[in-house]
């Protein structure tokens, strides 16, 4: 009787082991960090099922807010989830859910902290001992990234207003028009592709926020860009 009760001692030992704690990415969040309930449960309500939230960082010297957020494995590998729930949707979709909230009279303090929302990718393998092929996909702000090389941006809007795509990873072959989800937004100022992105592509992005002010960009064609929009600011 004792072996057999060490025997299931041990196989729920194992299971532990091989659990969500494994693996943040294979984890739905089931309680809210402290101090966060209330805007993690408001972003959270309908995207449970698809994305958590590591714990936030808080820096109340400097001023500053970091939210990881990251996209669920079983989600991402699901076709059928993926037909239904557009990544770049649902990151456009927690952007207007933070907007909301920097609204409401809870969520005016964060408008004086610099905010970063960083989507991250999972890495393919929930084995794997670190996260090296975990790639942040997109970052969201209330202040322009790139500051500190353009001081001149040194900008703090109230809202969520700047997006910058980063590692696209399949995704991009999949979603390869993913952009269209930000059509006709006039509540972005400032867009980051600093990676390898084509003049049309950068275009056709462009063309869909008419209230960009300032555009960093990769090694596309900065000239060619601001004869096409000569109202933003091209870097």
């Amino acid at each position: 009787m004792r072996r057999l009760i060490c025997f299931f001692v041990s196989i729920v030992f194992l299971f532990n082991l091989t659990s969500c704690s494994k693996d943040k990415y294979d984890c739905r969040q089931k309680e809210y960090h402290e101090g966060f309930e209330s805007i993690e449960k408001y972003v959270m309500e309908d995207y449970s099922d698809y994305i958590n939230f590591d714990e936030p960082i808080f820096d109340d010297n400097n001023m500053t807010a970091v939210f990881n957020i990251n996209f669920l494995r079983p989600y991402i590998r699901d076709d059928n989830e993926m037909a239904s729930q557009n990544p770049y949707e649902l990151i456009e979709s927690v952007r207007e859910r933070f907007n909301d909230y920097m609204n409401k009279d809870e969520g005016i303090y964060l408008r004086d902290y610099r905010i970063e929302i960083v989507f991250n990718k999972p890495n393919e393998s929930r084995w794997a001992t670190n996260d090296y092929y975990s790639q942040p996909v997109v970052i969201l702000s209330n202040y322009s990234l790139h500051s500190a090389n353009h001081p001149d941006r040194d900008v703090l809007y109230p809202y969520i207003e700047c997006v910058e795509f980063l590692f696209l990873g399949s995704w991009q072959t999949e979603y390869s028009l993913d952009w269209v989800f930000l059509d006709g937004k006039t509540d972005i100022s400032e867009l980051y592709m600093v990676n390898d992105y084509s003049v049309d592509d950068i275009v056709s992005v462009i063309e869909r926020l008419p209230e960009l002010e300032y555009v960093v960009v990769g090694n596309a064609n900065i000239e060619e860009l601001s004869e096409l929009f000569p109202d933003i600011q091209f870097v």
